[in-house]
């Protein structure tokens, strides 16, 4: 009997031992890996919003370059509308 007391006694305190060693483990791993994903995410929260910024100045220098070629043609319609009129009046001074 007694041989089997103390082989419960080792096995008992070597499984507590090796439970114990597996949670501080696993504590350790998620607490290490939690700091790892905090740190992506603020370096994937940065990258973005350098990419948007980037996206930002395209379209605003793409929307300035679309105004000034559109302001050029609008320019252009209305000295054409304007020449038109004065033939057109013009040609109804002459009848």
């Amino acid at each position: 009997m007694e041989v089997f007391n103390e082989l419960v006694t080792i096995l008992g305190g070597t499984t507590i031992a090796v439970t114990a060693l597996a949670w501080l483990t696993r504590s350790l791993l998620t607490h290490w890996m939690s700091k790892d994903i905090e740190r992506h995410k603020a370096q994937l929260a940065s990258q973005n919003k350098l990419k948007i910024e980037k996206l930002r100045a395209e379209l605003t220098r793409q929307t300035l370059e679309h105004e000034v070629q559109f302001r050029r043609v609008d320019e252009r319609v209305a000295e054409h509308l304007a020449q038109a009129f004065f033939d057109f009046m013009r040609t109804c001074r002459a009848m």
